[in-house]
């Protein structure tokens, strides 16, 4: 499990390498005179944020009663178990929350942390391939590829269409939302078709948020350009 902790410290670094190179001396973020060290106190408060909300989604899909006491719950190298999907509603739940109430430009974070989680994906993946062997092998080299697509897609055409202004900040936040959900049922549809249960409730969860983000979409992009007009 140590293994994983090094990977998890390498992606973070990896989606902070991103986020720099997104944030710096982008117009929206100079506008709102926030400083590169705004960004990366907004990154590291909700990396924390993400981190715990991880681990409390992981207990309420999973619980045991090891992770009931306070050490059992805290020390997740030693008693493993993180949820990407807690830590992916807990992380933009945050974000959002905090950047508006200091009045920092949301959408512009919300949209960058998005391409800097695309950026370490697949790391991540390949990290947990290495960890858990050939056992999912399908499964891994699936979501690497797939998150390695989204990510030079996210930077070519929706980043692009952003700085046009074909697409509100915020909004490629909300696509990667959309797609996180569609991209985990179906690896989890590679990795066990016959057990695959959509009413489980983890499932539920995500697919709660793939309605809601939908529903945010359409809200954002086709009703508001339609008010706009």
């Amino acid at each position: 499990m140590h293994f994983f902790f090094i990977v998890l410290i390498i992606c973070f670094f990896i989606f902070l390498y991103t986020l720099y190179h997104l944030s710096n001396d982008d117009l929206v973020i100079i506008k709102k005179d926030m400083p590169l060290e705004g960004v990366f106190n907004t990154a590291f408060a909700t990396a924390l944020i993400a981190l715990l909300s991880s681990r409390i989604f992981y207990v309420f899909f999973h619980p045991r009663p090891v992770f009931f006491s306070p050490l059992g719950f805290l020390l997740f190298p030693y008693f493993p178990g993180l949820s990407l999907v807690g830590a992916i509603i807990g992380g933009s739940l945050f974000l959002l929350f905090y950047a508006r109430k200091e009045k920092l430009p949301a959408g512009r974070l919300f949209d960058f942390s998005a391409i800097g989680l695309l950026s370490c994906l697949p790391f991540g993946f390949l990290g947990l391939f290495l960890l858990t062997g050939v056992s999912y092998l399908a499964v891994f080299l699936f979501s690497f590829l797939i998150y390695g697509i989204l990510f030079f897609m996210f930077l070519k055409i929706f980043l692009r269409a952003s700085f046009r202004n074909n697409l509100k900040n915020g909004s490629m936040g909300v696509i990667f939302l959309i797609l996180f959900p569609v991209i985990t049922f179906l690896s989890r549809i590679i990795e066990g078709f016959k057990s695959f249960n959509l009413l489980s409730l983890e499932n539920a969860v995500l697919l709660g948020l793939f309605l809601v983000s939908i529903a945010i979409f359409l809200k954002q992009e086709v009703i508001g350009k339609r008010e706009r007009k």
